[in-house]
């Protein structure tokens, strides 16, 4: 028999993953809330600090997921990936905010990312505080 893919016929990575459904059964109530209010904040902070220096951004996302983007105009509303790359300034996202983000320690993926249980409220305003800084470089260096 043959098995291939990341985590295929490991029997640690089975193991692992069996604990970690167990352990979501159990404390998934009180921890999905929790994982979306900090995706939550990090949504709403990141525009907040952006449009805080005349820099219009919009969030997307939902739960823990955070995306970013930066519409040419304010009546741009992206409904879709295509949309983002037609009517979005993704220069502006991913040669300029991503990497003055990765400059302050924060690693973002198409503008954001996600949350886990491992994020703390320290993490969140980590991420925060570097968008804020990020924020007042882009509005300096226009």
């Amino acid at each position: 028999m043959l098995g291939g893919g990341t985590f295929a016929w490991s029997p640690l990575s089975m193991i692992v993953g069996y604990r970690v459904v167990e352990y979501l059964k159990q404390k998934g109530d009180a921890l999905y809330p929790a994982i979306a209010e900090k995706g939550q904040r990090i949504r709403a902070g990141m525009v907040e600090a952006l449009g805080q220096n005349n820099i219009l951004a919009r969030s997307t996302g939902m739960g823990s997921l955070c995306g970013l983007y930066f519409p040419k105009d304010a009546s741009t509303v992206a409904r879709n990936p295509g949309e983002i790359q037609r009517f979005t300034d993704v220069e502006l996202l991913d040669q300029e905010f991503r990497i003055r983000m990765m400059n302050h320690g924060v690693f973002v993926m198409h503008g954001g990312g996600a949350v886990s249980a491992a994020h703390t409220e320290e993490d969140v305003e980590r991420i925060l505080g570097a968008t804020r800084e990020v924020a007042r470089e882009i509005a300096a260096s226009r």
